[in-house]
């Protein structure tokens, strides 16, 4: 499924700049479709859409210090499952940033 406009990797990369760090927005990779969670009621169908849609894009993040950020936090489900991508290619500390709840 094709996305649109991504407003948090804009917001990722204003942070990045005001933190005088890197943003690397391709450390993982989506290994599956999935629908947009805004088309999903409630925590179970949401954690169950993005469940292992997620892989870290290679083993280089031995030990690295992770922000995510992103727009808006519903249930968490989306976040998390980045979060755990990123700890398997090797991040030591891996926290999330968001916008909007």
């Amino acid at each position: 499924m094709a996305r649109g406009y991504n407003q948090a990797e804009l917001l990722a990369d204003v942070v990045a700049r005001d933190l005088g760090v890197s943003c690397r927005r391709r450390a993982i990779r989506r290994t599956r479709p999935t629908l947009p969670q805004s088309r999903l009621g409630g925590v179970g169908p949401r954690a169950r859409n993005v469940r292992d849609a997620f892989a870290p894009r290679s083993r280089g993040l031995s030990g690295a210090t992770i922000l995510i950020v992103d727009d808006v936090l519903s249930t968490g489900a989306t976040l998390s499952q980045c979060a755990l991508a990123l700890r398997q290619g090797g991040a030591g500390t891996v926290t999330g940033a968001v916008v909007a709840r």
